[in-house]
């Protein structure tokens, strides 16, 4: 199956702690008590320090694995816990975590590296990925010489068996969403809100 009809699924497993190359040197966590103040978001400080007040498991889960910060289908198994229950969070990053001069790209995975392992050492969560079809949705303007819809619509029919729909709005160019905006809009809707296509692959 092409690569454009294969989604990326999370699974999340209860896992024993294990060992990380790059940990936090001190971690405080409690749960959030009611009248504690304002939550305020998880902050990544200067140093590799992570903070927050009333801060879910869903968002270290994002922060650690680029993903939604909201349920969704790329997360399988999410336990109900992992959004309802808030925490206190204080961790202290080891002195030589951020060297200076990194990229902003490198300090980025040596933080996600970090609360990686928090999230398996102190809730026992770890994520494995696996690839699951998912249904496919097309949306596309009719005057686009630059990805011409009627040759994608051919292409995607013949080798993506979970497209659902290919949507063809007539009054938009290749930038569908500027040019349609309030006709691409309803339409996601549609597909979000309502029921499957039954005829895979309609336009």
């Amino acid at each position: 199956m092409s690569a454009l009809c294969r989604t990326t699924l999370c699974l999340l497993a209860a896992l024993p702690a294990f060992a990380q190359s790059q940990q936090f040197a001190k971690i405080t966590i409690k749960p959030a008590l009611a009248g504690n103040g304002p939550a305020e978001p998880m902050q990544v400080l200067p140093g590799g320090d992570v903070a927050g007040s009333a801060v879910p498991v869903i968002a270290l889960l994002s922060y650690a694995y680029d993903l939604p910060s909201n349920p969704s289908p790329r997360l399988a198994k999410l336990p109900d816990w992992t959004i309802r229950e808030k925490y206190e969070i204080d961790a202290k990053a080891p002195a030589n975590a951020l060297a200076a001069g990194l990229q902003q790209s490198e300090v980025r995975a040596r933080v996600q590296q970090m609360i990686r392992g928090l999230l398996a050492d102190r809730f026992q969560l770890a994520m494995r990925v696996e690839n699951k079809t998912m249904p496919v949705y097309a949306l596309t303007g009719a005057i686009d010489p630059i990805v011409p819809w009627y040759q994608v619509r051919r292409w995607l029919r013949r080798n993506c068996p979970a497209l659902r729909e290919y949507k063809v709005i007539w009054t938009a160019d290749h930038n569908v969403l500027s040019t349609a905006p309030q006709a691409a809009a309803e339409q996601v809707v549609r597909w979000i809100s309502g029921p499957p296509n039954p005829q895979p692959g309609a336009a």
